[in-house]
């Protein structure tokens, strides 16, 4: 299908599948063309179309002058010749074909105002998605609306074009003004001396576009640039509207001239560490977390996921992204226990730089500072606070603040916000990689600029990038972890040290004293989430750890909830009650210790998964007790699956014994070795979905 594409901002041009048409004979050809495509949403009347470009005509000349500018139009654009015409007209009306391929610059341009204009942001200059949408609109305005286009004796046109041009005027200097707000506030100069330049030029009377450009230049140093810039301003006013500037421009071009400092205040996020490497693989996260903090109804929103998953480090780079965006900027605060000896208003004081007498005068100073303040703060580790609700009634005190939090499970407030973090992306399938292939990876990518930290020279070859793609898989691309694994490089080759992770958790281990005790090993951060989990919570979720691979919501509660009695291979009978499973279920996926895959469908990391199966077998009855409810229930599962076969849902059975095969052949397995009579049950499940393999 071809494609019509009109660009009427600046001087008209159509193209026909990027070839410029140019056989139109005159500009009521093309006024006609540029009339319909604004007006493509509906089709006109020939009477509208012919009072708008022969208004003083007798009605049987303007029908004729119509036809044939009409005739003329389908000429040029050769549309009589296409199966799908770009004109559909009757002998009543005329339309742009609706179901044709074309595209308009002022159509689109409207489009991307009016997205920014419907967006929930908490201000317009402020937010990063609509920023984007107003560079793309501003950069379709080659110029004034159909500049150059004359009408002769249509005097309604005229004032058609005029009204729409003075309007989309209207629109691109609002954008120019946005989006140089928008790049002032982040200390972006460049682009907000670009966009301040172009204002000037479409309106070189523009006093305050003069202004904040002098204040730009001078406040960078180029002092002769901004009086240059006001000397620019001085003569526009005078010749153009024939005033002089006011006291304010004057008194700024005297103080760049007296050399006073000028300030161009950018607010900056404060306490924050320095981050000690790149940001891999983070840009849809990025954008979401950044998209979310915008919208104007969100005041709390948390990043949640595993020790290790890079939480702290997203939550750092979003921070230094948007601080420019909140008028004080943005403040972090870590919530580690060490910070805690006191209150978390006092730990939050003295990220703030507030000076406090108690732990009561902390909170009283905090609120005080941040009531009338427009802030992002970033508390980083929250679930160490026995009582979130703090944060709550910190958001009611500070009615412009806004709090990006981490933590290892969700707060439970009403005003919360949250998004999971998960692992990078890693080669996820068994295909052998190149070094370059597997390197389009962050998981590879980090560990590959981690293990050159720990052995100059390191480079990824095809040789070695197996084994690092190896490694990634069996972590998962969890960050920490990958770290952890890249900090051995200068001692042991990539293959042993994904063998020695294959054998042990405690492998994934370092001296970095610049670590939080709790991160210097995987299993330290393991034990750290494990040790916020109740008793009960803690025996439940190890009895998931029976699970391979996904799983569906209705297995896990069979395995962690109801009293069973199973037979051990000595027929001895034990009784092992198990919690309800509920609410349980509801905690460990608030602890993104479970993660959905589909609805209803849920795995374990690997690593958690093989962390959970060292706690369950330190109980031989647990395990037991966990294993016979798993081969229970799927022992269940192939029954029902048999009952049904050769009837009419025998489609559907065939394709869930399929997808439960790593469980079945688990349960299987499980049977074989302690309960060989329930292997019975399993066995016809696993040769349906062999013959069908």
């Amino acid at each position: 299908m071809s494609q019509l594409a009109l660009y009427l901002l600046g001087q008209f041009q159509t193209t026909v599948d990027g070839d410029v048409v140019t056989a139109f004979r005159t500009d009521k050809v093309r006024a006609l063309l540029a009339y319909l495509a604004v007006e493509s949403g509906r089709s006109l009347s020939r009477d509208t179309l012919g009072a708008l470009l022969w208004p003083e005509g007798a009605p049987e000349s303007v029908r004729t002058n119509l036809r044939q500018t009409l005739c003329r139009l389908r000429d040029a654009l050769h549309d009589r010749d296409r199966p799908r015409p770009f004109l559909l007209a009757t002998i009543d009306t005329v339309q742009l074909n609706p179901t044709c391929d074309y595209w308009v610059d002022v159509l689109e341009f409207d489009r991307l105002f009016a997205a920014c204009e419907q967006h929930r942001h908490r201000s317009l200059a402020s937010c990063r998605t609509c920023a984007e949408r107003l560079t793309l609109a501003v950069a379709l305005y080659r110029g004034e609306f159909l500049a150059g286009l004359c009408v002769k004796d249509s005097p309604v046109y005229a004032e058609w074009s005029l009204t729409y041009q003075q309007a989309l005027h209207r629109k691109v200097m609002a954008a120019l003004q946005q989006l140089a707000m928008f790049h002032m506030q982040r200390g972006e100069v460049a682009a907000a001396e670009r966009y301040l330049q172009r204002q000037v030029a479409l309106e070189p009377w523009n006093e305050s576009a003069h202004r904040q450009l002098m204040q730009l230049y001078a406040a960078n140093g180029r002092r002769n640039a901004a009086v240059a810039q006001y000397l620019c301003c001085h003569r526009a006013l005078v010749e153009q509207i024939g005033i002089t500037p006011d006291k304010i421009t004057t008194d700024l071009v005297a103080s760049i001239r007296a050399g006073e400092p000028i300030a161009w205040p950018v607010a900056k996020l404060v306490n924050a560490p320095t981050p000690p490497t790149t940001l891999l693989g983070r840009a849809h996260d990025l954008a979401l977390v950044s998209e979310t903090l915008q919208n104007q109804y969100c005041r709390l929103l948390t990043l949640v996921g595993l020790g290790g998953c890079g939480k702290t480090r997203l939550a750092l780079e979003v921070a230094n992204q948007e601080a420019g965006a909140f008028r004080d900027g943005a403040c972090f605060c870590s919530f580690v226990p060490a910070n805690l000896t006191e209150s978390p208003a006092s730990a939050l004081a003295q990220a703030l730089g507030l000076a406090y007498s108690s732990a009561d005068d902390a909170q009283m100073q905090v609120r005080r500072f941040l009531c009338d303040r427009e802030m992002l703060l970033v508390l980083d580790n929250l679930e160490h606070l026995s009582a979130p609700s703090w944060v709550a009634q910190l958001l009611h005190a500070a009615p412009r603040v806004v709090i990006l939090a981490t933590s290892q499970y969700r707060l439970d407030l009403q005003a919360e916000w949250r998004i999971e973090v998960r692992g990078l992306s890693y080669p996820a399938w068994d295909n052998p990689f190149t070094a370059a292939e597997a390197l389009r990876f962050p998981a590879v990518q980090l560990f590959t600029q981690r293990a050159v930290q720990a052995r100059a020279g390191f480079t990824l070859t095809d040789d070695t990038a197996p084994h690092v793609v190896r490694i990634c898989r069996h972590v998962e691309g969890l960050p920490l972890a990958l770290e952890l694994a890249a900090s051995w490089v200068g001692i042991m080759s990539c293959a042993e040290i994904a063998d020695a992770i294959d054998t042990s958790l405690d492998f994934l281990a370092t001296a970095w004293c610049d670590l939080p005790v709790r991160q210097r090993s995987l299993r330290a951060t393991l034990d750290y989430g494990w040790d916020l989990l109740s008793r009960e919570e803690q025996d439940a979720f190890a009895c998931l750890s029976v699970f391979q691979g996904e799983f569906c919501h209705a297995a896990a509660r069979a395995v962690v909830s109801s009293p069973c009695a199973f037979r051990c291979r000595n027929d001895e009978v034990r009784e092992r009650p198990v919690p309800g499973a509920g609410c349980l279920f509801k905690a460990f996926a608030d602890k993104a210790l479970l993660q959905e895959v589909a609805p209803r469908r849920y795995r374990l990391h690997s690593l958690v998964r093989q962390y959970a199966e060292e706690k369950l077998a330190r109980s031989r009855e647990d395990a037991l007790a966990a294993r016979w409810r798993f081969i229970d229930y799927f022992a269940g599962l192939a029954s029902r699956a048999a009952a049904a076969w050769l009837g009419p849902r025998e489609d559907y059975w065939r394709n869930l014994l399929q997808q439960e095969r790593q469980n079945i052949e688990a349960a299987l397995a499980f049977a074989l070795d302690d309960f060989p009579e329930a292997a019975q049950c399993l066995m016809p499940a696993v040769e349906r979905y062999s013959e069908n393999s």
